[in-house]
């Protein structure tokens, strides 16, 4: 029944997309005729522009960090939970979705994106610390987990919240959504196996690892973006 509900869903939104956005301009100009060796050659060239571009590949980068540790987390977090398990893992969903909200409006009132993404790594690895120093102790970690689980989703809406703040061209910004997308597969693809493994050999100290890993990239990538977009404008 969720598959099904899950797949009438998305034939909805198919159906909606086809109604309500504009017809591609170029293809309306004439079909392509080149081989299609050209096709291919125009798609590594348009991967080559995104990723060289640092507009548009700051933000797909900075949301690798991000969904780097945001399926683990909600695989991994209630595991260790203990007691605390059960309504872990019901909560930390809601707390990544509302971290994720609130970054949208801290990013149009109060920080920029940049500051933004950088404060939000920044609480990331001082939450990982945290949780991994907790369960050292034996102390009460599902405050932590909770603050964890906000803070990582700040860093992924301040990922997105990058892509209209560095690219006002909507063509830049379709670049830089379409490095987001990939980007995020990759991370979602790679992060859990790797946390699991770590978990497997150091416990609850390998989950706090691989969060400070995810944040000190996220945070690398935020002051390098910082700097280029001070360069930018001077």
């Amino acid at each position: 029944a969720a598959v099904a509900l899950d797949g009438g869903s998305a034939g909805v939104v198919a159906v909606a997309v086809l109604l309500m956005l504009p017809a591609d301009v170029r293809r309306q100009r004439g079909p392509h005729t080149g081989p299609p060796s050209m096709h291919g050659h125009a798609l590594w060239r348009q991967h080559l522009h995104i990723y060289t571009c640092w507009t548009t590949a700051l933000p797909g980068l900075c949301f690798l960090g991000y969904t780097g540790m945001a399926v683990a987390l909600l695989t991994f977090l209630p595991q260790q939970g203990g007691a605390d398990r059960a309504w872990l893992a019901a909560a930390l969903p809601l707390t990544g979705v509302a971290g994720t909200f609130c970054a949208g409006w801290i990013a149009q009132y109060w920080l920029s994106p940049l500051r933004l993404a950088r404060w939000a790594f920044v609480a990331v690895g001082l939450s990982g610390l945290a949780w991994g120093l907790g369960l050292w102790l034996g102390w009460w970690v599902a405050p932590v987990a909770l603050v964890l689980m906000f803070a990582a989703g700040l860093s992924g809406g301040g990922s997105f919240a990058l892509i209209p703040y560095l690219n006002e061209e909507p063509a830049q910004q379709a670049r830089a959504n379409g490095a987001v997308a990939q980007m995020g597969n990759l991370g979602a693809t790679l992060g859990p196996p790797g946390f699991a493994l770590a978990i497997s050999g150091l416990g609850g100290v390998g989950l706090a690892l691989c969060v400070l890993l995810c944040a000190s990239f996220g945070l690398s990538l935020s002051l390098w973006g910082a700097a280029q977009h001070r360069r930018a404008a001077a």
